[in-house]
């Protein structure tokens, strides 16, 4: 038997202290080590040596994993940093797990910053000269490593943060976003140089950081001859130089400064610089001055109500905003730092209404946007005051979490409702630091793993759930076609003889459309049905995209040659071409994505461009994309999430534009296969060439979870489908499996953050699944349980079962 057949073997036999355990131990680290592969590889070994060496450095790196987790062996000291460094090399989920349950550490360079930062040990454990490899942490594919780093640059102070700041952050880059936001200043001779790049273009958020911080310049001498030399009243629209320079002085100069700045106006300002100085006063309220002796206010009412309240101008804002309306408005628009400003003024000046303003009049819809420190302070202010009613129906609608830790202030009051107090009860007998950990255990990494595996023959080329019911459509590289039901992950239908580079599209009542997106000149679009296929239409060029507009069964596919097929269920196609719609052939190249609940449909362009196109009115609206997208996918009606073609993931809001700047982290391996929504958990799921499935939570979106290609699903590209309830997620890979993944876990994990409010009848069966199916993890239940108590208490007058299809969590067991 070969010595590398049975990892554990190979892990005891080197546990003994005899020759022949030292003689195993040598073998096994050198067998791990994948010396003798790296050798073949560069001789350019045959195949079938290669795939035997990779087998055997696999399983001897499982044996040293098994070491490393086996405090005991005797081996266990050495074989911790080797399963770190392997782990950092090629981020195996095996090593990565031996690495968090051994508490592994790499000896030396980036590997021991990645394992640090793994382990969450990354802040108390850089120096100075690991800084320069911040920005490389930060962009790291694991979402564990990039997490730590964020938060380890955001703690540091002193030397570590002047050591981040020293190691050049480019413009631009996550971690000059994360220094800029930081309270503390960057170190004397980065500041000069700030203040020198703020005073050549003069550009945002750049400003906002220098103001906030408010260091001044070392050598202000240029800001002081550029001041004197002013003429009265300058045209501050026609200098930018003389502009900043200006800002600068009246509100960050000396008093001597402010002076010689203030003479210069004597006519009205220009409008736009008093909305600049405003808004710096609002980052930093002491240098209001100038402002409150000339009277000078924002445009707007409602941000004119902040700047009263936060520079303490209260007669003012009395007049302006007598019943807090304007001033509610505001704070449900503004930062958390100018929130914490408002806070600290209202509780001074104790008149306004404290609910109305922190939340606003529409107090469900707001407490979204409502931090934890915001729900704390309004809670500890209702409860001084002993306003108990008001209090609950405020606690009641938070999440979880945030209610468990707040119903301790309710001292041995109860509420009134007879229905209400089982949820009440629930808060108060929970324990606040045990839902909180569990809350973050289970949506720190809900499962993404498989309930079946659907095998067929050949590379899957696109995959389709039916609207209508748990069935799916698969279309085979080779011209097959199959359908899948979800609930006994069985093939109930088989079609030969497709025709090559098919799409599918699952269209209802055992209706499936067909297009062809290669093969000879003439691709024809058919409708199959268990009596056989039927030819609705030819088209010229080769169909790129088939993507459902609604969920009768209607359609959109678009051509190469810039034409936009709409279908229906029933046989009716009608062709659009892109002249009809205004747009250039390569602004319709035939790649689009739609929201079947909407009817809207987006054409993404070969080069930068995007258009959302009315197919009713039969016009193109041109969308504000940056660069051009390589996938994109409907996460709502108003909102796309985007894979561009320089790699990040980012949303782009159809009305507001692009919500921050992308993630920088680019999804590993070739080009995307697929790129598809979860609109459930509000996240996005993209499979890359390699078939590696990644998950895009946040805003700006970042990779929450990676799960790597099972062994043998082939690197050809894989396909994604979600089912119309949202709760199945199928991943076809090139090797030809199909795996079927519950969804019902990640909607939970999003459910526990949000606000009770938002709770419906239909997240009842959900939670209820989930906790009644496969054991949840360790230390889950307490918040799952207390999800499930306010979801009941929320649906108590209208609790429904729905009738959709949910796989149960057991293998392979499908339940109505």
């Amino acid at each position: 038997m070969s010595y590398l057949s049975r990892e554990e073997g190979w892990a005891a036999e080197a546990a003994l202290r005899r020759p022949r355990g030292r003689w195993a131990g040598w073998r096994l680290f050198a067998a791990a080590s994948g010396h003798r592969l790296r050798v073949a590889r560069a001789l350019h070994a045959p195949g079938a040596l290669l795939t035997a060496l990779e087998r055997d450095v696999r399983e001897a790196r499982e044996a040293v994993a098994t070491i490393a987790r086996t405090p005991e062996h005797r081996l266990h000291r050495r074989a911790r940093p080797r399963i770190a460094a392997w782990w950092a090399r090629t981020r195996v989920d095996l090593l990565k797990t031996a690495v968090v349950d051994g508490g592994a550490v790499a000896r030396r360079g980036i590997a021991r910053l990645q394992t640090l930062a793994l382990l969450d040990r990354l802040a108390g454990n850089w120096g100075e000269s690991d800084a320069r490899h911040a920005a490389r942490l930060l962009t790291d594919p694991d979402p564990d490593v990039r997490a730590a780093t964020d938060a380890a640059c955001r703690a540091a102070t002193g030397a570590m943060n002047d050591a981040l700041w020293r190691s050049g952050p480019g413009r631009g880059t996550r971690l000059w976003w994360i220094l800029l936001r930081k309270d503390e200043p960057p170190p004397a001779r980065t500041v000069d140089a700030l203040w020198s790049a703020w005073f050549a273009d003069h550009v945002d958020p750049l400003g906002e950081a220098l103001f906030r911080w408010g260091v001044p310049a070392g050598d202000a001498r240029h800001v002081a001859s550029t001041v004197a030399a002013a003429p009265p009243d300058p045209d501050v629209r026609a200098d930018p130089r003389l502009r900043a320079a200006l800002g600068y002085a009246l509100l960050l100069g000396d008093a001597a400064l402010r002076a010689a700045a203030a003479e210069r106006f004597r006519a009205p300002l220009d409008r736009d610089f008093v909305e600049e100085l405003c808004e710096r006063v609002l980052v930093r309220p002491e240098s209001a001055g100038f402002c409150v002796e000339r009277g000078l206010a924002p445009r707007d009412p409602a941000r004119r109500a902040l700047f009263y309240v936060i520079t303490a101008q209260w007669a003012q804002h009395r007049a302006l905003d007598p019943d807090g309306g304007l001033l509610a408005l505001a704070y449900a628009a503004a930062s958390k730092a100018e929130r914490a400003r408002v806070r600290d003024a209202v509780l001074g000046d104790g008149e306004l209404g404290l609910v109305r303003v922190v939340i606003g009049e529409g107090r469900r819809t707001n407490l979204a946007g409502v931090s934890r420190e915001e729900a704390r302070y309004l809670a500890e202010r209702l409860a001084d005051r002993r306003e108990w009613d008001e209090l609950w129906a405020f606690v009641q609608d938070l999440p979880i979490a945030t209610a468990a830790e707040l119903a301790r202030l309710f001292g041995t009051w109860a509420p009134r409702d007879d229905t209400a107090r089982p949820y009440f009860h629930a808060l108060r007998d929970a324990d606040p630091a045990a839902v909180e950990e569990g809350i973050a255990r289970f949506a720190a990494r809900p499962p993404m793993e498989p309930y079946a595996s659907l095998r067929v023959k050949y590379q899957v080329a696109d995959l389709s759930f039916a609207p209508d019911g748990p069935f799916l459509a698969a279309a085979h590289s080779y011209g097959q076609m199959s359908v899948f039901d979800a609930r006994t992950a069985e093939r109930v239908r088989h079609h030969r003889r497709v025709g090559p580079g098919t799409r599918v599209l699952h269209a209802g009542q055992d209706v499936l459309i067909t297009v062809n997106g290669s093969g000879n000149a003439n691709h024809p679009i058919r409708r199959w049905t268990y009596g056989g296929a039927r030819l609705l239409r030819t088209v010229p060029h080769p169909v790129v995209s088939l993507v459902p507009t609604g969920g009768d069964g209607s359609f959109a596919a678009g051509t190469a040659g810039g034409e936009l097929l709409l279908g229906d269920r029933d046989g009716g196609v009608r062709v659009v071409t892109a002249a009809e719609l205004g747009l250039d052939e390569h602004e319709l190249s035939g790649r689009l994505v739609a929201h079947p609940g909407s009817g809207r449909i987006a054409a993404l362009g070969d080069r930068s461009g995007a258009h959302l196109i009315d197919p009713r009115a039969r016009t193109a609206t041109a969308l504000p994309v940056p660069e051009t997208i390589a996938r994109a996918a409907f996460l709502g009606p108003g909102t796309l999430v985007c894979h561009l073609a320089s790699g990040p993931v980012a949303r782009l809001s159809l009305e507001d534009g692009w919500s921050g700047p992308p993630s920088e982290t680019k999804p590993s391996g070739r080009a995307p296969g697929g790129l598809v929504a979860l609109p459930r958990s509000g996240e996005a799921a993209l499979i890359d060439g390699h078939g590696t499935l990644s998950v895009y939570g946040g805003e700006p979106p970042e990779r929450v979870h990676v799960r790597p290609p099972a062994p043998g699903h082939g690197h050809w590209g894989g396909r994604l489908a979600v089912s119309s309830d949202g709760s199945l997620l199928a991943a076809g890979h090139g090797g030809g499996g199909i795996d079927l993944i519950d969804l019902r876990p990640r909607e939970v994990a999003a459910a526990l953050r949000r606000p009770a409010a938002s709770l419906t009848a239909r997240d009842l069966p959900v939670v209820t699944a989930v906790l009644d199916g496969a054991a949840p993890a360790p230390g889950t239940r307490a918040p799952l349980e207390l999800l499930r108590a306010a979801v009941e208490h929320r649906s108590r007058f209208d609790i429904e079962i729905g009738d959709a299809v949910h796989p149960a969590a057991g293998e392979h067991d499908i339940g109505l």
